[in-house]
This record gives C-alpha cells, structure tokens and sequence, in this order.
C-alpha cells in the first residue's frame, strides 16, 4: 500500500512537471492566442457598439417623426369635432322631426370618422348618425347600448372625452403582417348659447383612421406600433410585421411616447426591426474575422520561430554541451597540471627539507641539479653553481679519486659507494662531508646521469670528539671522585662501581668488589633488614633522589658510618631496573657530631652555673646594696638635719647615683638570666602605644635636656592597641631613648615615630643624628656585655646590657630588633611587633 501511495505521489509529480514543462515551452502561444482573443473580441464588441449607436440614432429619427405624425393627425381630428360642435348649436327639427343639416356642416370633412353619432340629451332615442354617403362610404346603425354607454360615462366625464369600444377588428396585411385595431369615438358636449348642454357629437374611428396607415406600414425600421389606453390598458391599434427579421435588445430599440387624445392619454410604442445596412451587419464580424486571421498569422509565425528556436536551443544546448566538455577537458587538464605543478613543488620542498645536499652531475662531474642543502653546506648559492664542476668542489688530494669513481660508476664497473671527504666552502675552507653516490639514470635525451649526496658530518664529528672528551672526563671523575659512585640491582649485586667505593669498604680494586661481593644489602650493611625496609619505602614507583646514612661494615670487618645518596631507575612501566647513588664515609663527621653534642652539653651546664651565679650573686649584692641607697639617699636629703661640711652631702649623692645605676645593673642582669634560664614570662595586656610613648618621653627628658637635644616626636594619635607586656615595652623603648641620647651630640635630633607596615606590622622607630655604628660594633652591641667606646660622655658607662635587654624581651614578644646605621650620620633602631599582636 505504502509503495503504491509513493508511486501515485510520483506519477503525480511527473505529471505535474510535465505540464509545467509544457506551459513554460509555450507559453508564447498562450499568450499570442490569449492577446489575439482579447483584441479580437474587443474589437468587435467596439464596432457593434458603434453600430448600435447609428442604429439607434436612425431609430430615433423614426420614432420622432412617427410621433409627429400622429400629433398632427390628432390635432386635425380635433379640429374636425370641434366643427361639428358649432354646427350643432343652433339645429333645428324639420316637420318630420329630423335635423335641418346646414349646409356648413354638409361641407366639413368626415373622411376620418366610421360615423359621427349625434345624441341630444332631451331624446336620446333620437340619436342619429350624421355620416351620409357624401361622408363615408358606410353607415353605422345607432346602437342604443353604445348611446347609453357614451351618456353615462359623460356624466363623469369633461366636455370632451374619449370613448372606447369593447370590440377589437384583426387583419392580415398582405405585406406587414398582422392588424388589430379597436373602434374609439371622441365625445364632445355640445351646448347652445347659453352654454347649457344640449347634446353629444360622439365620432367613431380608429387608429389606422387618424393616421396614415399606409405610411405608418411604408417604414421599413418598424417592426410593430402599438397604441393603448394606460388606464384600462385596452389596446387601440396593433401592428406587427411578421415577415421582417425582428430584433428585441431592450429600450435601445424601442421608441416610447404619449399622445393626448380627447383629454385621454394614449401610450405609443414603436419597436424597430434589423437595419438592412448589411455594410453595417457585417462591419464587426468582418472586424472579428480579420482579428481571428491576424492571431492565426501571428500564431503560426510565432510557432515557426518557436520551432526554429528550439532547433537554435537545440543546437546551442549540443555546442553548449560540447563546449562544457571541452571546458571540463581543459579543467582536468590543468587540475592534472595544477596537482603535477603542486607535485613538482611538494617533491622539491621535500627535496628542499632534507638536510642532505643532493646532487646530479654527468659523468664528466658537471652539475645538472642540487637542492638548496648545498647552499646550506657550502654557502654558495644554486645559480652560481649550477653548470660547475662536482669534482672541483672536493677537497684537493680527493679530487682525483672520486673522479675516477664517477667514471667507473658511469661504465658500470662500480656499484654505488660512499666515502668521507671534504668540500669547499665559500669562506675558503673545507667542510666534512660524508659522499654518497647511489645510482644512475637517464634523463629524455637519454644521456646518462649520476645521482648522490653529501651529508654534513662536521657537526658530527665535533660531536664525536665531545662526547670522547665528556667520556675522558667523565672516566677522570668516575677513578678520581671522593665518594663512591655505583649501579646495584635490586638483589644487591654491583653493576659498576668506582674506585673510591672500592677503597671506602677496604677492596683492592672496583673489580674486586663486584666479582666478591654477592650481595650488597647484606654483605656491606650491618643491618639488612632495616636497610631492606628503608628501600621497600624508597621504590614506590618514583624516581626522587633519596638519602640514607647507616652502619657499614668494610672487608676488614671495622664498622663505619656512610651517607647514601641514591635514586631508582625505572622502566616505562615503572618498575624498578637498578639503583645509581654515590656513597661517601661520614664516620669522622659522626664522631665530630658526638663530640659537639658533649661539647655543647657541657657549655649549656656551664651557662647554667653561669646564670644561676649571676643570680644569686646578684640577689646577694641587692641587699646590701639596698641600704647603701638608702641610707645615702637620707645623708644627701639630710633628713636629720644640716651636715657639714656640705661636701659630704655631695660625696652622699654620688654615692646615692652610683648605687641606683649598679641596682639597674643587676636588675638587668637578672632579667637576662631569667630571660636565658627560661623562667621569664610576660605579663600582658592591651597597651595604648601613644600613652607609651609619652611616658618614655617624659622620662627621658631630664637626660635629653641636660644634652640640650630636639625631640620630634612623630607617633600618631589613632594608632590601635597591642597586647604586650606594658613594663617590657617601657624598658625596652625606654633603653633606646637613653642610648641615643648617650650617642648624640649636643644640639642633635632624635625623632620618635611609630607606624602600622604594609604587612601589619609595628614598628617603633628612635632615629639620632649621634657618631653612627658600624656592622661590627651593631653586632657587638646586641650581645650581653656587648660595649660600644661611641659614647660622647664618658663618665656615663654601661655594662653594654641594654641591647641585649630589648632583643631578648622583643624575641619573647615575637618580635625582632631592627638597627640601621651609617659612621657619621646617625642610627635608626625600630621595635617590630608582629601583626598578630596589633588588635
């Protein structure tokens, strides 16, 4: 069902394509055909209109004169009646009792009328036809019907009037056809002279009466003429020609009008027949005829071109094919010429690419082609080249060799060779080459050609003579190194060794060592297994450099330290091929260690005695050093009373001075010793930096003043607070406003600052413009008892504990001490606390 629904759908489609196929191949025709229709028709309905329009011009004139015609005719009735009407107003009886006819009224013409009834009013019964023989031709008998009809429609009726008859008279003409007409009288009153009604004048007639019947039938346009009455729609007269060829197309052939008769209107219609202008008939088929002849014409000379240029198509389509042949024939030929030139240019650039320098040459040595390698090599260009000789580029004393070569080669009697040689370059020297000469072959003159190649081996060669003196010196190394260098399996058997190694585990030779020992993991090692478990660890699949020192054992049996520096070399799938590493005896530097160790415990027991003396000793100078303050302290106050002389007062104050600066003395150094034994611990809290400042100042200002000093001070207001130990950070910055005032000369700067560093750092900052230290003296100063001979007052020592002091309380605080300084310019010390200090 499926496949015959497609196939339908096919059928159909084709079908529709033909069709399409076949209007568009003529669509020519259709619209020659098409236009010569639309002009043909055109052009005849154009022409009937005109001719329509004549006709009804001459219908109009026909009508218009029938209407004249008839008007006349109507007037002249009339007239007639209205003669009569005179006549009788003054009739008079005879003795017998009829009219006295005036000769008057016997003299009026009644040819128009059937008969002309007088009715007086007084004696109808006396009515009397007025029509002799003089008048017509024929009597009518008075009807006393029609008398009673004619009085009683004069009752409602003006004085003149129009009488219709109920019967109708049909005839057949002998030449127009078919004639009805229907008898009518014209009614007038008659009254005397005072205007009284006296009578009636009825005048029977019809139409063909009133009109000339003969001309109404001579027209040859009219077809019929009919008369009626529109009130009771009784026809008067009926005419028809029935012999005629009759047209009914509507008004446009009728010609319609009103005539009043007798007060009574009266509908008048004239149909006109065919015109017999035959010129006329035949003028828009005569015109349709030669549209048709036209459009054949036409249709048949586009239909002779249509075919001529379906042979012109034809024949173009066939030079057109021929031509697309052609075109594709010289399109694949040069694709063949575009892919053999891309060939030709992929050949040579790989020709190009090769690093060797290929060369053809006749049998005579003359160049016939090169790649650009040859300009690589030697440094001339191809141009200047090219038609040389190959011979006279190789090194002189090789020149005749290869020459003959050539020439045996082109003979056939040497196969392919190659050889190391040289070649000129184009800086005047030689260059190794490596000349290869493989083949022959004839180009299309058939001459004989020989192809080879020059590689460039002087790189090589460098290369070669490198690597031998990498060797050379890497063998130098291998014999002469300290340390013994190896390979090991991972069974433990030597795959190489040094002679340095050999000597470290007391073997003769490094051959000795690898053909005597079996297995180095356990035959060098005192512990295999821990030394087995450290390289179970070590061979995870890296290949990291490692360290190992353990105990080794030599041949002779002595046992010695070692420091192993070794890595595994691993395959492509990780697992381990052999170790390297180098091995030196580090037994002396153990021994150097064991005795450093007791070294430095016996010092550390040495500094504690030191510290622990210090202590006591100064615990023990406190006490008496306590009264001597104060008991100088009451001599010199003279506390109980004036002391003379007053140079025992003096000497009190020196001594009360000298004891003040002994006790800050040994309270530095307690604070040292503490500080060393690690009993010193930090009491701390949040510190205002600013308010610091300013007491240290205030402190320090009787000795900054007494040097006559500026003091900057340049701490901010809005620093934030740090958590310290509010009594160390007095000490400390306290200690380094008394050493800069010590150092600086009189008239000098010290400037006080403090900032928040870019890494959140403080930094506490005393900067003097005193004698400067140097590197050697900062490093001095630093230590305990460390002095400085800077100071300008000499009378004012120290025990060069200061420094010492404030590095030692800034380290518990996490901090450092910062000393810049330059000989002659000033110093600069900083406290920096670290940023997680600072809140």
């Amino acid at each position: 069902m499926m496949m015959a629904k497609q196939t339908h759908n096919s059928t159909n489609r084709s079908s529709q394509l033909d069709i399409w196929t076949w209007l568009k191949d003529h669509m020519v025709h259709i619209m020659v055909l098409a236009n010569g229709i639309i002009l043909t028709v055109a052009s005849f309905w154009t022409v009937q209109l005109f001719v329509s329009q004549i006709l009804k011009d001459d219908y109009q004139k026909s009508g218009a004169s029938t209407k004249q015609v008839v008007v006349e005719k109507i007037k002249d009735f009339h007239d007639t009646m209205a003669d009569f009407t005179l006549a009788f107003q003054n009739y008079s009886l005879n003795e017998a009792g009829s009219f006295v006819i005036s000769p008057v009224t016997a003299r009026i013409n009644t040819k128009g009328f059937d008969s002309i009834l007088w009715i007086p009013l007084e004696t109808p019964s006396l009515s009397l036809d007025l029509k002799d023989t003089n008048f017509s031709d024929q009597k009518i008998t008075v009807n006393t019907k029609i008398v009673s009809a004619i009085l009683n429609q004069a009752k409602s009726q003006p004085d003149i009037f129009l009488y219709i008859a109920d019967t109708t008279r049909s005839a057949m003409h002998e030449e127009k056809g078919i004639v009805q007409t229907r008898s009518f009288a014209i009614v007038k009153a008659v009254k005397n002279v005072q205007q009284k009604t006296i009578g009636y004048l009825a005048g029977f007639t019809a139409i063909d009466k009133v009109l000339n019947r003969e001309q109404i039938l001579s027209t040859n346009y009219v077809s019929k003429t009919v008369f009626w009455d529109n009130s009771s729609k009784a026809i008067l007269f009926f005419l028809e020609d029935t012999k005629g060829d009759f047209i009914s197309i509507g008004q446009n052939f009728q010609y319609n009008f009103e005539v009043v008769f007798a007060n009574k209107p009266i509908q008048v219609q004239v149909v006109f027949k065919k015109t017999s202008n035959s010129i006329l008939e035949l003028l828009s088929w005569l015109i349709a005829g030669f549209g048709i002849v036209v459009t054949v014409i036409v249709w048949f000379y586009v239909s002779n071109n249509f075919n001529k240029s379906k042979i012109l198509s034809k024949v173009n389509a066939d030079l057109a094919e021929k031509n697309e042949e052609l075109n594709d024939q010289i399109r694949e030929r040069e694709k063949l010429f575009q892919t053999l030139r891309k060939s030709e240019r992929e050949n040579y650039a790989i020709i190009n690419a090769i690093s060797d320098a290929i060369f053809e040459v006749s049998p005579s040595g003359d160049i016939m082609f090169l790649n650009e390698a040859w300009t690589k090599i030697t440094g001339f260009d191809l141009e200047t080249s090219m038609g040389g000789n190959i011979i006279e580029m190789i090194f002189p004393p090789d020149q005749e060799e290869q020459k003959l070569n050539i020439a045996l080669l082109a003979k056939g009697q040497r196969t392919a060779y190659r050889v190391l040689t040289k070649l000129r370059t184009i800086d005047g020297t030689c260059r190794s080459v490596e000349m290869v000469v493989s083949m022959l072959r004839q180009d299309e003159a058939r001459n004989l050609r020989v192809m080879g190649s020059f590689t460039d081996v002087e790189e090589r060669q460098r290369a070669e003579q490198a690597l031998n003196e990498a060797e050379r010196k890497y063998k130098t190394i291998w014999e002469n190194a300290a340390g013994g260098i190896y390979q090991l399996t991972s069974e433990g058997q030597f795959l190489s060794a040094n002679p340095a190694l050999a000597r470290i585990f007391g073997y003769d030779t490094p051959e000795d060592m690898v053909r005597l020992v079996h297995n180095a993991h356990e035959d060098l090692f005192v512990d295999p297994q821990d030394r087995a478990q450290y390289l179970k660890s070590r061979s995870s699949g890296t290949a990291n450099t490692s360290f190992y020192e353990a105990k080794a054992r030599r041949r002779d049996g002595e046992e010695i330290w070692v420091r192993e520096n070794f890595r595994a070399v691993l395959d492509g799938f990780s697992n381990v091929l052999y170790y390297e590493g180098s091995i030196e005896d580090i037994t002396q530097r153990k021994e150097g260690e064991v005795q450093l160790k007791e070294a430095k415990m016996h010092s550390d027991m040495a500094s504690r005695a030191k510290s622990e003396f210090l202590a006591n000793i100064s615990h023990e100078l406190r006490t008496p050093l306590n009264s001597i303050i104060g008991f100088s302290e009451i001599i010199k106050n003279e506390v109980f009373g004036p002391i003379e002389p007053k140079s025992y007062t003096e000497y009190a104050g020196n001594i009360y001075d000298s004891g003040k600066h002994l006790l800050g003395i040994i309270n530095q150094i307690l604070d040292i010793s503490r500080i060393d034994a690690g009993e010193r611990e930090l009491n701390e809290s949040m510190v205002d930096i600013r308010k610091i400042t300013s007491l240290c100042l205030d402190l320090s200002k009787s000795k900054i003043n007494q040097n006559n000093l500026t003091v900057i001070d340049m701490v901010p207001d809005n620093l934030p607070k740090m958590i310290a130990e509010e009594v160390a950070v007095k000490q400390m910055l306290l200690n380094l406003l008394s050493n800069a005032a010590k150092f600086t000369p009189v008239g000098g700067r010290i400037t006080l600052n403090a900032e928040i560093e870019s890494s959140g750092n403080l930094k506490i900052s005393v900067t003097d413009t005193g004698v400067g230290l140097s590197q050697e003296q900062i490093d001095r100063a630093t230590k305990p008892f460390g002095l400085v001979d800077g100071r300008l007052d000499k009378g004012t020592g120290g025990a060069g504990l200061g420094l010492s002091l404030v590095h030692s309380l800034l380290k518990l605080h996490g901090g450092k001490l910062e000393i810049l300084s330059q000989k002659g310019i000033g110093t600069t010390a900083s406290l920096i606390f670290p940023a997680s200090r600072i809140q």
